[in-house]
Formats: structure tokens, C-alpha cells, sequence
């Protein structure tokens, strides 16, 4: 009988517990795909303009021309990885240190998959996930049917206690030797998603 009613308390909490986390999980969502977007155009900004991509000539020569019209394409990493947790000592910790919030360490959250369809974008470019790019070797090869602008990856989202402040960081490369890994720093200014601050992660 005790057995029995044990039982019954352990798979109460186990729903209760799947619930929170379905419906914190759905939070969290929605917050990545408000601020991502402004964190993009932050990056990349104003997109229109003149493109350089090479040209071969008569000769087997290559040149760079300009070109105003060209497929352009930002790459997403697939997935939405785990926020880095050592990053908590050296920079977010810091950075609301005159602030009485607390964030869990312990509870970073697994990846899951992005879905880029609910990212908003500018007119002149697309998305496409990081799996559809080309490799490495020839991702940055641009052409007017294909112009790779960058690639970029985000983490999942880790806020304090009362869901009004929130950190993640995020990859982006526009090249094969031009990238930087950030902390984004969020808050909830009446009900609105908005970016405190990027700060860039220095390596030692």
C-alpha cells in the first residue's frame, strides 16, 4: 500500500515537473526567435549595396567585380547549443554585479533544433541552415547565385529567477579567418525582448 501511494506521489511530480519545463521551454523559444533576429541585423546591418565576387577572364585570370544583384545567404548552425557555462565567472556574473539576480549555473538546457522559418529576415537575404552550406573549403568560393555573407550560431537562452533578464551567446564568421564569439545580454522592457549589450569573449 505505501509502495503503492509512493508511486503515485513520484509520477504526480514527474507531470508536474515535464509541465514546467514544456512550458518554459516554449518561453524561452519565444523569446530566441524575438531577439535573434535583432541580433543578426546588428551583425551584418544594412546588407544593400555592392557585392565583390570573382570573375575569370579570357585568359584562365581572376578578378573581383561588383555586382548589385546576387543570391545572398546567411547560414544558421541547425541546432541551438548549450549555453557555455564558464562564462558565468568571468563575464555575466560581472556584468550584473550591482544587481540582486540570480541565474542557475547548474541548469544550461540541451540543444534543440532551429527552426528558421519563425526568424524574421531583411528582403535581401535568406537563411539556410549550416547542414545546406557547402563545406569549408568552398563555402566562401561567392558567386551572383550563391553569396555567403557569414555563418551563425546561437545558444539557448538562460535567465534569472523572475524571467526579466536574460544572457546567451552566439557565434559568427564572415570568412575563413574573420569571426567572433559574443555574450547578448536581454531584458524585458514592457513586454517587449530588447539587447542590453554584446559584449565579445576574449580567449586567453
Amino acid at each position: 500500500m505505501i509502495q503503492r501511494y509512493l508511486l503515485c506521489l513520484f509520477l504526480i511530480f514527474a507531470v508536474i515537473g515535464c509541465s514546467k519545463s514544456q512550458n518554459d521551454l516554449r518561453f524561452e523559444q519565444k523569446v530566441f526567435y524575438e531577439v535573434v533576429p535583432k541580433i543578426i541585423d546588428l551583425q551584418f546591418g544594412d546588407l544593400s549595396g555592392k557585392y565583390m565576387i570573382p570573375k575569370i577572364l579570357e585568359d584562365s585570370t581572376s578578378v573581383w567585380v561588383e555586382e548589385t544583384s546576387v543570391n545572398t545567404i546567411l547560414g544558421i548552425r541547425d541546432s541551438v547549443y548549450e549555453f557555455n557555462s564558464s562564462f558565468y565567472e568571468k563575464y555575466v556574473n560581472q556584468h550584473f554585479s550591482n544587481m540582486n539576480l540570480t541565474f542557475d549555473a547548474t541548469s544550461i538546457g540541451k540543444k534543440f533544433r532551429l527552426d528558421i522559418t519563425k526568424l524574421e529576415k531583411k528582403e535581401d537575404y535568406d537563411y539556410k541552415y549550416l547542414s545546406e552550406v557547402p563545406g569549408p573549403q568552398k563555402r566562401y568560393e561567392r558567386s551572383k547565385d550563391f553569396y555567403l555573407l557569414g555563418l551563425m550560431g546561437f545558444s539557448r537562452i538562460q535567465f534569472d529567477d523572475q524571467k526579466k533578464f536574460g544572457i546567451l551567446d552566439f557565434t559568427a564568421n564572415c570568412g575563413q579567418q574573420c569571426g567572433v564569439t559574443a555574450l547578448v545580454y536581454i531584458k524585458n522592457n514592457n513586454e517587449i525582448w530588447e539587447i542590453d549589450e554584446i559584449e565579445p569573449v576574449i580567449y586567453e
